[in-house]
């Protein structure tokens, strides 16, 4: 019996595999414009790792194997840094203009950003401070 969680990444998985193929065939994209590098990171770690692990941590319980809050920290994590690192190597590909770069860049910091901003909240919520608050 295959479980939740797998189904879960194989649907995210095959989504993506069948937007990519639509979007080579359709919008005649390649990796080496400005659309191609916006769609490389939207059909690899936001569709098959990004999402279904976002849905996982809103969906689950704190009895399953991982914890919804490391399921966040380590999807915005992988997604920030994955695109971080296609971030510099489109500016060795010819054809990718500043806004390709701008676009990525953006994402990195968006993803990266709310990882810290999630640590924040955490890191306050389990203050003695906030837990004070919350005894009265």
């Amino acid at each position: 019996m295959v479980s939740r969680e797998t189904r879960v990444y194989l649907t995210g998985l095959a989504l993506s595999v069948c937007l990519l193929i639509v979007a080579g065939f359709v919008l005649e994209v390649g990796l080496r414009t400005t659309q191609g590098a916006v769609v490389s990171v939207l059909f690899f770690p936001i569709l098959p790792f990004l999402l279904p692990q976002l849905y996982l941590a809103a969906t689950g319980d704190e009895t399953e194997n991982v914890p919804p809050g490391t399921r966040i920290r380590v999807s915005l994590l992988f997604s920030g840094l994955w695109i971080l690192w296609l971030y510099g190597v489109v500016d060795g590909i010819d054809g990718v203009d500043g806004l390709g770069r701008l676009v990525l860049g953006g994402l990195a910091a968006v993803l990266l950003g709310g990882l810290f901003v999630h640590e924040m909240i955490v890191g306050y919520r389990s203050s003695s401070l906030f837990e004070d608050a919350n005894a009265d």
